[in-house]
């Protein structure tokens, strides 16, 4: 999926082709429980996306996604929980700061 987000992005560069890019990357850290060694690097590639002409509200749908996931998470067992809560709110709350600023 990454790889075919990566060439549509290419293909035709626009903030939902871009953003699938750091969707992808996201997910596979939480699966593989190294979400918060690659945090950084996931909020640096969702301000790539956001660089590609996002609206306010799209780039929201960013946020609202991380608090989708959030809450599921919440519902995982305590040792899965623990891996991904602070990891997800910091990058939900990096993101809300670049929300806020100009494109």
């Amino acid at each position: 999926a990454r790889a075919h987000a990566q060439d549509q992005d290419q293909k035709e560069p626009s903030f939902w082709n871009s953003v699938v890019i750091p969707e992808c990357d996201l997910v596979l850290a939480m699966a593989g429980e190294t979400l918060d060694q690659q945090k950084q690097a996931i909020v640096n590639s969702y301000r790539q996306a956001r660089s590609r002409g996002a609206s306010p509200r799209e780039f929201r749908s960013v946020i609202e996604h991380l608090d989708f996931l959030a809450d599921i998470a919440s519902t995982a067992p305590l040792k899965i929980r623990d891996k991904l809560a602070a990891p997800l709110a910091e990058i939900r709350n990096r993101l809300t700061e670049v929300a806020s600023q100009p494109s």
